[in-house]
């Protein structure tokens, strides 16, 4: 840091040498002082364009001392913004280069390749080929898991419960566990939504209740408002009007991609199998272009989509489901999506943001209790 002192201090008659040059500045209250002569300033003055005022750049920016200069001042303002924001391309660019090779030295596998996990088969629809379990039988529950996550979610208990008394469909998003990875893709909403629609086509299901957890919640009401012919009921787990603090990172390209190549799943495990599975599905190409592709889009039209209508536009009953010490989206903002559904509110104790796996039991207790109850969507219209 440069002070000056009554030594330095010149009139504004004054000229002072810098190296062969005769330069001043004052500021616009009649103060006059020496500038800094730094090594290469003349190189400085060369490249920028700088016939005038100071002689470096860098005090151009920083000192105010070029009032009686406001043309040169604003000028080079203008080339200093277009010269850093030049700058900041060409080091985003040089991240993202260094995360997309790092991305390529964990994710060896060819999403062809892949075999169905045990008891789960595949099925090619009009988009793409779908990795999905089908158990049991009754009524037919679709499960929705959150974003970067499988069906491996649902095979922690929650999907043997639930295929006591119900046919359980869950599947595999594109881009997601063992479902089919495609750079033409436009992985959101539309598309897993688009491959729900798909799937129950294929598999011949009319209609059906469909569960999703985390974002899944926000699929499950998407596909309600979109195709109300295909759902009966909709239960959220752990859903709500929030972006969770781990998700802001990523949106910076090459540093999202440089963060997802340090990871081996996104979010946690909860068994050895758990694990297995997530770890594999991390290790195909691709799979990680999905999520930051996924996480970029929420800012934009995904987002933008839920902040009205999608969510009122659901004319079916709806469950929310919360677990009390969800710290990625709080109670109190899956109680507000409540709100919007006309829908009912329920807190699990002691559960976390992964109800289906930290109180399956108490889950599907609440499930069963939610379907067996009249089918009398409370909406606008008849809301007291």
């Amino acid at each position: 840091m440069v002070t000056s002192t009554e030594d330095e201090i010149v009139k504004p008659a004054q000229r002072a040498d810098w190296g062969g040059s005769s330069e001043y500045f004052s500021d616009p209250d009649g103060f006059s002082g020496k500038s800094l002569s730094i090594p290469g300033s003349r190189l400085h003055r060369s490249v920028l364009g700088v016939t005038s005022c100071t002689p470096d750049a860098f005090w151009l920016i920083f000192l105010p001392h070029c009032a009686e200069h406001p043309e040169f001042r604003e000028e080079n303002i203008v080339r200093m913004v277009i010269i850093g924001s030049i700058l900041i391309g060409i080091v985003i660019g040089a991240l993202y280069i260094v995360g997309v090779r790092m991305i390529a030295q964990v994710e060896t596998i060819d999403w062809r390749d892949l075999k169905p996990a045990l008891g789960a088969n595949f099925v090619t629809t009009k988009t793409g080929r779908v990795h999905y379990i089908d158990v049991g039988a009754g009524p037919t529950i679709l499960l929705m898991h959150g974003s970067g996550r499988s069906i491996a979610d649902w095979q922690e208990g929650a999907i043997e419960r639930l295929s006591a008394h119900h046919r359980v469909i869950a599947f595999d998003y594109f881009g997601n566990g063992t479902s089919e990875r495609n750079a033409a893709f436009t992985y959101g909403y539309d598309l897993w939504v688009n491959e729900a629609v798909e799937l129950l086509a294929a598999l011949t299901i009319p209609h059906v209740t469909v569960i999703g957890h985390s974002v899944g919640g926000a699929l499950a009401c998407v596909l309600a408002a979109d195709h109300p012919e295909l759902v009966d009921h909709v239960v959220t787990i752990g859903t709500g009007m929030t972006i969770e603090l781990q998700q802001f990172l990523p949106l910076i390209p090459g540093i999202g991609e440089i963060l997802m190549a340090n990871v081996k799943t996104f979010g946690p495990t909860y068994s050895d199998k758990h694990r297995r599975a997530l770890e594999e599905a991390y290790q195909v190409k691709g799979t990680r272009a999905a999520v930051l592709a996924y996480i970029r889009r929420q800012l934009t039209i995904d987002g933008l989509r839920l902040v009205r209508g999608t969510f009122e536009d659901v004319n079916v009953p709806v469950l929310h489901i919360s677990g009390s010490l969800d710290i990625n989206i709080k109670p109190s903002i899956a109680r507000d999506l409540a709100k919007r559904t006309h829908g009912t509110f329920v807190s699990i104790e002691g559960a976390t943001h992964m109800v289906q796996i930290d109180a399956p039991g108490r889950l599907v207790e609440e499930v069963e209790k939610f379907l067996a109850e009249p089918s009398v969507k409370v909406g606008p219209a008849s809301a007291g």
